[in-house]
């Protein structure tokens, strides 16, 4: 009897090591990558968008300006409040995702803007959420009025693992338009309410 429990034991190991080895090996997840890849490096060469670089080469990002605003600038321990639009850039039936597939947004039919900490640095009060390492950066080089399309990849979005519906390795576009940016001098730490932002899919 002991013999035979352990060759089920052994059978059954076998088998998730394999199933272990297959997830790993991906190759639907491998293509998947590599489109997205290749989807952000193919802007490179395109002249409509401009690349803006992490500080200490950790990773860039690509933009073009939809429209111009000339307001207060945002800066690294600012807060924003922002319409978005976010979207997939590329096609592919095995995720069930298709290119220009809108998978979040925050418009001005809405009713209400995103309020965002564009660091870490401030989001002492709980009505601004963190967002992603591109949002980061793009928002730094905007000013209140501006309108960008950025598209950011994976490393600097949500990795290989992804984010609830959104697949690992997935490069991302947004469509983003700044309405207001706020100072540290301009907080407000009175207001401690909640507010329905953190139901959003980028932070």
């Amino acid at each position: 009897m002991k013999k035979y429990t352990l060759f089920i034991g052994l059978i059954v190991t076998a088998l998730l090591v394999a199933a272990c080895s297959k997830d790993e090996t991906d190759p639907t997840l491998e293509t998947w990558k590599q489109q997205n890849e290749q989807a952000f490096t193919g802007l490179a060469n395109n002249p409509e968008y401009t690349r803006l670089s992490m500080p200490g080469g950790v990773g860039n990002i690509y933009y073009r300006v939809l429209q111009e605003g000339d307001g207060k600038r945002v800066y690294y321990n600012s807060r924003a409040e922002v319409y978005y639009k976010g979207w997939y850039v590329v096609t592919n039936q095995d995720r069930k995702v298709n290119a220009g597939d809108v998978f979040d947004q925050r418009l001005f039919d809405d009713g209400e803007t995103f309020k965002l900490a564009v660091s870490q640095a401030a989001t002492d009060n709980i009505q601004y959420a963190t967002v992603i390492n591109g949002w980061n950066l793009a928002l730094q080089y905007m000013v209140e009025g501006d309108k960008w399309e950025v598209w950011i990849p994976y490393q600097l979005a949500y990795g290989e693992n992804g984010n609830a519906s959104i697949p690992g390795y997935t490069t991302l576009a947004f469509e983003i338009e700044l309405i207001k940016a706020i100072d540290p001098d301009e907080f407000d730490s009175t207001t401690g309410s909640s507010t329905d932002d953190s139901s959003g899919i980028i932070f």
